[in-house]
């Protein structure tokens, strides 16, 4: 004689299914518990890149009204890179300049000029004499902490970069905002392509 399995009622038939599918035992989906906890997770994420992004342009545009700024007056700025002009301008100090008639030059202005034997050096020294010969200015420059003055003599005709204003400090804080700025456009970019790959995982399921 042949024994048959007794049949399950049809419900619970179809529960199993539901469980077979993802569902609980009440048929509730646990998976869709996390995706909906991914989702949250996401959500917190875009507002964080929403926030980072928010920073990295409001540093961004701050920095370029600041340079914009600097161009239409004529102005220039630079950052003291070495103590030769300490304590009156400490190493870090943001230094503003202005084109000037050379002939305008008078000893104890401070100027911006390329070292001669070097010109992708920029160098802020005070001036210590001026000449002039046949339309030519001779400057000559020292650093205030330096023992003596620079073993070169600058010539022009036309224009130098005086110093009109220093910031104490600007120089390393534009540093370490342009660094932020970059830093949060970064976060930022890896942030929006996680956001679209998890976007187009939820797609699919």
């Amino acid at each position: 004689m042949v024994l048959s399995a007794p049949a399950l009622p049809a419900r619970r038939v179809r529960r199993r299914r539901r469980s077979a599918r993802g569902r609980g035992p009440h048929g509730y989906a646990v998976v869709g518990c996390g995706i909906r906890g991914v989702q949250r997770r996401s959500r917190t994420w875009g507002m964080a890149g929403r926030v980072l992004a928010g920073a990295a342009i409001g540093v961004a545009a701050l920095a370029l009204a600041a340079a914009a700024a600097l161009l239409l007056t004529g102005h220039r700025a630079t950052t003291m890179l070495t103590p030769s002009m300490a304590p009156a301008i400490p190493v870090g100090t943001l230094v503003v300049t202005e084109q000037v008639p050379a002939a305008d030059l008078r000893p104890g202005d401070v100027i911006a000029f390329p070292r001669p034997d070097r010109t992708d050096l920029i160098y802020v020294h005070r001036v210590v004499a001026v000449q002039q010969s046949d339309g030519v200015v001779e400057v000559s420059t020292k650093g205030d902490a330096n023992p003596a003055a620079d073993p070169w003599v600058l010539r022009s005709r036309s224009t130098a970069d005086r110093v009109v204003a220093v910031v104490p400090g600007g120089g390393a804080l534009l540093r370490v905002m342009l660094r932020i700025a970059l830093t949060a456009l970064v976060v930022v970019v890896v942030g929006v392509a996680w956001l679209a790959g998890m976007r187009r995982l939820w797609r699919r399921r």
